[in-house]
């Protein structure tokens, strides 16, 4: 079988530079081996490949023991293809986001598309020794501190990140949902704050406001801190109105900046789950991953319904694996 996968032809990719399609489990495992030298990605992708195998042959199994689940897959594989723009972290790149959404991918169902954009800054440098295990280049949505003049090159590179994400919306769109991890989950709810003011230039983002939305609905894995100080106590002051999915590491060193992130959204639209890692995905075969891709096919679909207050505050506060506003 790998013999027969490596003499096929490399997935597709976009037009666009820096664009990558999240390819079926065969093609992936293609890419990765031919790039040798990046063992790391290429066991993953195997892995990939021999789950998709046996997801294929237990469909019969979950569709005997889940009537009404199997019907809600069927439906939503008939629909129209959906489309989500997936952010990577600071420091890494497409390829690394797609390893880390592989399992969540194969959760999916596959009328559901994952469009990988590339941040616009490039650099040698890695975000950790795991990451570094993955040849380079990387990329980021913004400056460093470090590197910045001060507070206003850094806004000023965030708000070229912002236009960067939001032209390539305008050329490739419509996406039906944005999905970003680390740095790009702020980068997903900074570019659907630009993009809702874009929509309604004439009423402010605060609560009660009945706004247009850009797509269904965000999910934000293991989010970073906002670059501003300011821009962080207007976003929790006024926090968007819409349909949002969070993740979060229990043991995330960060974890705060991923609970600050989650008061940015309405609290009566958000929900929450909380794995037992750190500042990562949940682990390869994790059962949350059955809930999170439920709610996000949901999202993505525009089939979310809250009726009543969410409780995604309190469940951050208790550390519940798997606390959930309905």
């Amino acid at each position: 079988v790998v013999a027969r996968v490596r003499s096929r032809r490399r997935g597709e990719t976009s037009k666009h530079p820096q664009t990558r399609i999240a390819q079926p489990a065969t093609r992936q495992l293609c890419i990765a081996s031919e790039q040798s030298s990046q063992l790391w990605i290429c066991r993953i992708a195997t892995a990939r490949a021999y789950f998709a195998l046996f997801k294929t042959m237990s469909t019969s199994t979950a569709a005997a023991t889940s009537t009404a689940a199997a019907a809600t897959t069927a439906d939503t594989q008939s629909s129209p293809k959906k489309r989500v723009l997936c952010l990577h972290g600071w420091r890494t790149n497409t390829f690394i986001l797609e390893a880390q959404t592989m399992f969540l991918r194969s959760k999916l169902p596959r009328s559901i598309e994952l469009v990988m954009l590339q941040a616009p800054i490039k650099t040698d440098k890695p975000a950790d020794a795991d990451i570094a295990r993955v040849k380079g280049p990387y990329y980021q949505w913004w400056i460093d501190a470090i590197v910045a003049k001060g507070p206003e090159d850094i806004e000023a590179s965030v708000h070229a990140g912002v236009a960067y994400a939001a032209k390539y919306v305008e050329e490739h769109g419509p996406f039906d949902a944005v999905l970003g991890f680390s740095q790009g989950a702020v980068m997903a709810t900074l570019l659907t704050r630009h993009l809702v003011q874009k929509l309604n230039p004439d009423a402010p983002i605060e609560p009660g406001q009945q706004l247009k939305l850009p797509w269904q609905g965000n999910i934000c894995v293991c989010g970073s801190a906002i670059p501003s100080k300011a821009w962080e106590t207007e976003y929790i002051r006024n926090p968007l109105s819409i349909p949002t999915l969070h993740v979060i590491g229990e043991r995330d060193k960060i974890r705060f900046k991923s609970e600050k992130l989650l008061k940015m959204y309405d609290s009566n639209k958000t929900r929450l789950f909380v794995h037992e890692l750190g500042h990562r995905f949940p682990r390869m075969g994790d059962p949350l991953y059955n809930d999170i891709a439920a709610h996000m096919t949901d999202i993505v679909y525009g089939k979310v319904q809250y009726p009543e207050p969410a409780l995604a505050a309190a469940s951050a506060e208790d550390g519940t694996a798997n606390a959930v506003a309905e």
